[in-house]
């Protein structure tokens, strides 16, 4: 299937691992050159180890930041500043059962898990309406940004 992404360049963030990791693997098969990110440069220099070994020829970045600050978003923006496509993969949680856990726990998985994506969509979103005019969606804790073919 052609969904018009050859030489788009896309971010995705928290694409360490798992779904994560799948997606830029995904998005480079379809032809995009691709920037890696994860909170630290050692899981992020692990996935673009494992990503080149599989795939040579392709264009890659990688990035490592914690999101869960606004900084950190600012200094990714400034490493990616231009983007096509926007993953916003980004979330932490712990596996055990919710009576376990209280809302400050709740309020520190928020932060990375949904705020992270704000400030991307929005240095990001605007550049890709100027360039493709674009389409932002959100999925409960995941946001994506992509443009709509010319």
């Amino acid at each position: 299937m052609d969904l018009y992404l050859a030489g788009r360049p896309a971010l995705v963030t928290g694409s360490t691992r798992g779904i994560g990791y799948a997606t830029p693997c995904g998005l480079a098969d379809m032809g995009t050159g691709v920037a890696l990110h994860g909170r630290t440069s050692e899981s992020v220099a692990r996935a673009a180890e494992w990503f080149r070994a599989g795939r040579a020829d392709t264009s890659i970045e990688s990035h490592g930041a914690d999101l869960g600050t606004a900084e950190a978003g600012a200094t990714l923006t400034r490493a990616a500043p231009t983007v096509d496509i926007l993953v916003n993969n980004v979330g932490i949680y712990r596996m055990r059962p919710i009576t376990d856990s209280d809302d400050a726990e709740w309020h520190e998985y928020f932060a990375p898990s949904v705020m992270s994506g704000v400030p991307l969509a929005r240095h990001y979103l605007l550049a890709m309406r100027r360039r493709h005019g674009a389409e932002s969606g959100s999925s409960s804790a995941n946001w994506a940004s992509n443009f709509r073919p010319t």
